[in-house]
């Protein structure tokens, strides 16, 4: 069970809090890609040997690529499978693939590299994904908002409004636990971002996490919300993830 409290300033926590049981946490690390956005062309790297999907945000209307390039696609709905045809011959090389989703044109190079099949997402632009944070979020009251965000974080069902950042970085500021930032998402149109935060717990002594152990400079600035997935970490339950909701000025 997470626990999530609303703070009024950086320094004193309110007594009104939400409590979120969750049936089902995704510990596994998501992919990250670049962020391909329309308008400009982006080199990505792919599997030369298995089918590599690419996800845009709408139906796909249209892919134009060369075929004399060695490469095989195919698209349904919003999903697009490549693959480079390998043979004696020909060795596969750097192709450019151009994707019409809802208008949009994406133009990327697809790199062929000895690795696993690749998931790409393609991004809306930070127009659309505005649009429709907005349209999620329209008629929430501020805190519904807030507790809707933290939700999908959580459950790793992040709407298409949502931008993800991978962060890597650890901070050494509590004896008993290691903490690292896992990922930064940006709500866009809200003005708010969460940080989400691994932590472990170091040695065998179990400690309890609290909300107010975490409104530190060095975590967030401005932050408005703290959500701890499971407060109490023992030698059984080493890992929990955190989640700091901060208030974004350029938003």
């Amino acid at each position: 069970m997470g626990r999530f409290d609303w703070l009024r300033s950086m320094k004193y926590l309110t007594k009104h809090s939400l409590f979120f049981i969750l049936a089902h946490f995704l510990l596994m690390s998501p992919v990250f890609a670049k962020d391909v956005i329309p308008g400009q062309t982006t080199m990505v790297d792919v599997s030369n040997a298995d089918i590599n999907r690419i996800v845009c945000p709408w139906p796909v209307q249209d892919a134009v690529y060369s075929e004399e390039k060695g490469l095989s696609v195919r698209y349904v709905g919003r999903d697009v499978f490549v693959k480079f045809l390998v043979s004696d011959h020909v060795r596969p090389s750097p192709a450019e693939l151009f994707l019409v989703c809802d208008g949009e044109v994406y133009s990327l190079v697809l790199n062929p590299a000895e690795i696993a099949l690749q998931t790409i997402h393609l991004s809306s632009g930070i127009k659309k994904r505005i649009t429709a944070n907005r349209s999620l979020f329209e008629g929430l009251a501020y805190e519904e908002k807030i507790s809707k965000a933290i939700q999908a974080v959580l459950t790793d069902r992040l709407p298409e409004g949502f931008r993800v950042s991978k962060a890597i970085g650890g901070l050494t500021l509590f004896h008993q636990i290691k903490l690292d930032l896992n990922r930064i998402i940006y709500i866009e149109g809200e003005g708010i971002r969460i940080k989400e935060y691994r932590a472990e717990l170091v040695g065998e002594s179990p400690v309890t996490l609290q909300e107010k152990d975490f409104l530190k400079k060095e975590i967030a600035l401005e932050p408005i919300a703290v959500s701890i997935e499971v407060p109490h970490l023992t030698s059984i339950n080493r890992v929990t993830h955190i989640l700091i909701v901060e208030r974004t000025k350029n938003d």
